[in-house]
């Protein structure tokens, strides 16, 4: 019904606006023609046109009742969206930021045809220290987040009521690590005079290729090892959208949380935890669109958890998944500072485990000069003046090149 008097509202809206319309003036290529309006051509004639300006001598109450028109019709509508959560977290922000400004945009840039995975928490957490430790600035829109984001008692979280979870994190580089606060403390974080790529890893426990050259890095690690609370012990045949038939693994759950529209349904499964630490059980939601397009928009997630409901008796088949991803993030106003993310991620009967690394650096501005050999040249190894050895190379081996 509302999308009916939305429709019912514009066009009697409409009605009134055009109806005392005499003339139309089309703008062809900076030449004005003054046409009937009954003799206005259609729009998908391919007029070949730089504007087209509708002069109409409708009075200004004509237009008024169409704006008011429009303005109510949507004012119904919009009240049955979804709106957003009434008591707003900080991860209930972040989130939907993430979503609107990162994740999106990622799957479209993909195409829809490219396995996505990346780490909110780690994008909120290594921006958080180059908020509140290094100073820097973000866009507003992050900072908003970043401001309030707790980075110690997300870590002292990880540590002490989930151990699934690995989180560590550094800051490097002589400019970088002199604006940490002195009195700043955390566990597992830790601060390194220069970007000592080796020493780095050797601390945070993952590969990073991506810091070599840079002068100042922020970087987090986080780490997740799950199994499955009811593990997948069953196998079916399933054809993907792809036409393809896949064997998928199976397994039965007597009593599962779900969530169903006309245009979704989701479902989540909790992974295996340790009741003595007392912390949230860990979980995955699976979410498939049940429209033409497979796009969801995450951002209404914190409803669609909300307003989940327990099923019983339900066979879940899943595919397995093994994904490697890495992208740039823009998060900061000064194009000099690159921030990247690289996420691992895979499941199977037993389990999931992921790892994220994001990293926040700054580089010499200046381009590097580049010493090519492609022509024969000389060589001389040497102690001060005296040479030890001298050569010259004529041609180049090719067993060993």
């Amino acid at each position: 019904s509302k999308y009916i008097f939305c429709s019912a509202g514009i066009s009697l809206g409409l009605v009134f606006f055009l109806w005392p319309i005499k003339n139309v003036k089309l703008v062809l290529n900076r030449t004005q023609f003054l046409i009937p309006f009954n003799q206005v051509p259609c729009f998908n004639q391919r007029i070949k046109t730089t504007d087209i300006i509708f002069k109409t001598m409708a009075p200004p109450s004509s237009i008024v009742f169409f704006v008011l028109c429009a303005l109510s019709s949507s004012s119904l509508s919009y009240g049955q969206k979804i709106s957003k959560p009434p008591d707003s977290s900080t991860e209930d922000v972040a989130n939907r930021l993430f979503v609107k400004r990162i994740f999106n945009a990622e799957i479209t840039a993909q195409n829809s045809a490219t396995n996505v995975v990346m780490s909110p928490a780690g994008i909120y957490f290594a921006a958080s220290m180059a908020d509140q430790l290094i100073n820097l600035r973000l866009y507003k829109y992050w900072s908003a987040v970043t401001s309030s984001f707790d980075i110690v008692a997300f870590q002292k979280e990880c540590e002490e009521r989930q151990p699934q979870i690995y989180s560590r994190s550094a800051v490097a580089g002589a400019n970088w690590s002199a604006r940490v606060p002195s009195d700043f403390s955390m566990s597992n974080f830790r601060v390194f005079e220069t970007v000592d790529v080796p020493e780095i890893e050797k601390f945070t426990e993952v590969n990073l290729d991506e810091l070599t050259g840079a002068l100042n890095a922020a970087v987090h690690a986080l780490k997740f090892t799950g199994s499955w609370r009811v593990p997948f012990e069953k196998s079916r045949q399933v054809t993907f959208s792809d036409g393809r038939q896949y064997s998928f693994m199976e397994a039965f759950v007597l009593h599962a949380s779900w969530y169903q529209s006309k245009n979704l349904k989701m479902i989540t499964i909790p992974f295996e935890s340790d009741e003595n630490v007392g912390g949230d059980d860990i979980v995955i939601d699976f979410i498939v669109s049940k429209g033409e397009s497979n796009y969801v928009n995450l951002a209404h997630h914190w409803y669609w958890a909300d307003h989940s409901e327990t099923h019983s008796k339900t066979i879940i088949s899943i595919p397995k998944v093994k994904i490697n991803f890495m992208t740039s993030l823009d998060l900061f106003r000064n194009k000099k500072i690159k921030s990247v993310q690289k996420v691992a991620m895979e499941w199977d009967e037993k389990g999931a485990s992921g790892e994220a690394v994001t990293m926040i650096m700054s580089r010499d501005a200046r381009r590097p000069s580049f010493f090519v050999i492609d022509r024969p040249f000389y060589f001389v190894i040497r102690i001060g003046k005296m040479w030890l050895f001298a050569g010259y190379v004529a041609k180049i081996d090719e067993n060993i090149n």
